[in-house]
């Protein structure tokens, strides 16, 4: 049967309490959808499943779990990486200790969580080739929905699979559209399941032509499509359904709400609009249409609609658009059996919008709704003049005021998700964990390639694919090593400072012989071997204290040794004492002999990602002990300065360098003799790690001077 605009049933939308507890009830049965409101209680014991695209029917994109935590954010590392046989833009969907992940290969995959092992590989379900798209050839994009040991989901060709979750066999399967470059149809919505039917939209690869938007609805137990709805009249094309279906069980019947593509005919209504749908007939409940106003060129709702409640319980609904705007709409508008005339609730613009979201224009990230928050992220941002590559933001659901936004480097393209006061999400090519209550940057993992698709949570580890082909799981570590008791270890790195931290002093990566310190006369020895901070790993003496947001540390640098190639002893700011982990500093060598230099000299060093190799920003040659060296951080910015006197500071050419680390870093003192099998020692005074940003870091004077009525300045930091 088909439908387009077949006249609306009565509805009837049960109380809120009433939803409340039957979420309690159907959170008990696998084999039902589960609507919700919100994230489940924080107190809940035991895992959560993520069974399915943003974790359920509601797509709140949020979860519980007994072990991640803010507090321990900072200790995630990556556990493991999978590796398939092409660029993973789906969200990984986990039951069990089984994770589920399509690739572009074509290839649906079941993987260990605790390993990364691979348990199955399915039979190829399919790749879509279309020389006129980019990329001109995908797979599985199609996230998959796991019900009663069913695995269902859209493949990379024309059809529709149900897999036995096992062991990836295929049970069956339903035929969604040709998929040749003229059929054009694509499978890129992830499923709706619910009471015994599937629910899939109908879309094109890549308007090149376009199709005709369905939502189609198939028994699970005959496998027959029972019911298609048409989002633009028979004979048109347009209104594709890309995104996923969500469902409201508030109501009787069920309701569908899904967002709709392309425009294709001014006459068109439900293209490029929010339609809601009766669940058990397929019929027209209501709808709402992008303004032509508000359009870009290419204005699809890239956005799964996310359910939501206001501060008075009104059942709410939201999505953003390509154009960049997040709309908010109360659900019963939507069901009045004709378009709604008026204006959504509230809107509010989270990204520049334009047609190409990979190139960081508008949103295709769907939301995230959590204890009473609604987070959305996107592109390419500009907020009080300052612009940027995208951006979070946490906002009132009941009235889109602003709580907090946080802007990032790179555009958010795929969905984020929640977990215990935390937002985790890919931007770019780097994956990142925020607290949810501030925007704080928790933890930052740089990947290979960059992120299309969602985050998922499961067994207190977050899951993201790249276009590398791999699947990332990072969790917490499974032992923590605690530092041996430091009698000597410094009470503070600040004795000036009233807040400052505890200090920590150990061994980075076991050096072959321990380091120690000594305080004589109110200055401070640092006794320590270790090869070196540089390459990909790191192995030296570190005093460290956490410190959180823009800072400045720093020492005076009084006394150094001599001996083996080229020992350094200076200020690092570090994410954390992985010795792979990222870090800025500034060390004082004794000479660098290895290029001729036999005077002493600061070399300033950093490194982005975990494991990436260390790279030399610049050098301060000579520099003849003693000198007072300040690192600097403001926003994501290092900067260092060096001083003779410790008042005024004069700021290194060279030396600012860009690097997304997270709010709470460790600051202090490295120190190495240059070899892991001897010592050496540096000596230091007027300590002032971890304080408030107070000093300006005076640009050195030009050998020229400006000439008047110019203005000559630095741009860019060079």
């Amino acid at each position: 049967m088909s439908n387009s605009h077949p006249p609306p049933l009565a509805r009837r939308r049960r109380p809120v309490l009433v939803r409340l507890i039957m979420v309690a009830v159907i959170v008990a049965s696998s084999s039902l959808a589960v609507a919700v409101t919100a994230v489940l209680p924080a107190a809940a014991a035991g895992y959560q499943d993520w069974p399915m695209f943003l974790q359920n029917p509601s797509r709140t994109n949020a979860t519980t779990d007994p072990n991640l935590s803010v507090a321990k954010a900072s200790t995630l590392k990556l556990k493991w990486a999978f590796q398939t046989g092409g660029p993973v833009a789906t969200s990984t969907s986990i039951v069990g200790t089984t994770a589920y992940i399509g690739s572009w290969d074509g290839y649906e995959y079941a993987v260990n969580t605790g390993t990364g092992a691979l348990i199955w590989k399915s039979p190829s379900l399919g790749i879509t080739t279309d020389p006129g798209c980019f990329p001109a050839t995908i797979g599985i994009t199609s996230s998959a929905d796991l019900v009663n040991g069913v695995l269902y989901v859209g493949g990379g060709g024309p059809n529709w699979y149900a897999l036995d979750a096992t062991t990836g066999a295929i049970l069956w399967s339903v035929y969604t559209g040709d998929n040749s470059q003229a059929g054009a149809h694509y499978n890129w919505s992830s499923p709706l399941i619910y009471n015994g039917f599937a629910y899939i939209g109908v879309a094109s690869n890549c308007d090149n032509p376009l199709v005709q938007g369905q939502m189609l609805q198939v028994s699970l137990t005959t496998h027959q499509i029972v019911n298609t709805y048409n989002f633009v009249p028979n004979g048109q094309l347009g209104g594709g359904v890309w995104t996923t279906p969500t469902l409201d069980t508030s109501t009787t019947p069920a309701t569908i709400f899904a967002t709709t593509g392309t425009l294709n005919d001014y006459t068109q209504t439900q293209s490029q609009a929010i339609v809601a749908l009766n669940a058990n007939t397929l019929t027209y409940e209501g709808s709402w249409q992008l303004p032509f106003v508000a359009a870009v060129s290419d204005s699809d709702w890239g956005t799964a609609p996310t359910l939501t409640t206001g501060a008075t319980g009104t059942p709410l609904v939201s999505a953003a658009n390509k154009n960049g705007i997040v709309y908010t709409w109360k659900r019963s508008d939507l069901e009045l059996g004709h378009p709604d005339p008026n204006p959504p609730l509230w809107q509010h613009q989270i990204a520049i919008g334009g047609a190409g979201p990979t190139a960081g224009d508008g949103t295709i990230a769907s939301g995230i709704f959590a204890n009473s928050t609604l987070y959305f992220a996107g592109g390419h941002s500009e907020i009080n003049g300052h612009g940027t590559g995208g951006s979070i933001g946490a906002y009132n659901p009941g009235t889109g005021a602003t709580q907090w936004v946080r802007q990032t480097e790179q555009p958010i393209i795929g969905s984020p998700a929640y977990v215990n006061g935390m937002v985790a999400y890919g931007e770019g090519n780097t994956f990142e964990v925020v607290n949810a209550a501030n925007g704080q940057l928790l933890y930052s993992y740089q990947l290979p390639a960059s992120t299309y698709g969602a985050v998922s949570v499961a067994r207190s580890q977050f899951y993201v694919g790249d276009l590398n082909h791999d699947v990332y799981a990072f969790g917490l570590p499974g032992t923590t090593t605690t530092p041996p008791a430091d009698p000597n270890c410094p009470a503070t790195l600040d004795p000036g400072l009233a807040t400052a931290g505890p200090v920590t002093c150990q061994d980075i990566r076991n050096p072959g012989v321990a380091g120690s310190e000594s305080t004589t006369g109110g200055g401070l020895t640092v006794t320590a071997s270790g090869a070196a901070i540089h390459g990909v790993s790191d192995q030296f003496r570190f005093l460290s204290t956490p410190v959180t947001g823009d800072s400045q540390s720093s020492v005076q640098v009084t006394a150094q040794s001599t001996q083996n190639t080229q020992p350094q002893a200076g200020v690092m700011i570090r994410q954390s004492t992985d010795p792979t982990a990222p870090f800025y500093g500034a060390f004082a060598y004794p000479n660098d002999l290895t290029e001729g230099n036999p005077l002493p000299e600061i070399v300033f060093w950093y490194r982005t990602a975990f494991g990436g190799t260390s790279l030399e920003l610049t050098k301060l040659y000579p520099a003849v002990l003693p000198q007072y060296i300040m690192v600097q951080r403001v926003g994501n910015f290092f900067s260092t300065g060096v001083s003779t006197d410790g008042v005024h500071y004069t700021l290194i050419p060279g030396s600012t360098v860009d690097i997304d680390m997270p709010a709470t870093t460790l600051q202090g003192l490295a120190v190495d003799s240059g070899s892991s099998t001897n010592t050496g020692t540096a000596s230091f005074a007027n300590l002032a790690i971890g304080a408030p940003v107070t000093t300006t870091l005076t640009p050195q004077a030009p050998t020229h001077p400006c000439p008047t009525s110019w203005t000559c300045t630095d741009i860019g930091s060079p």
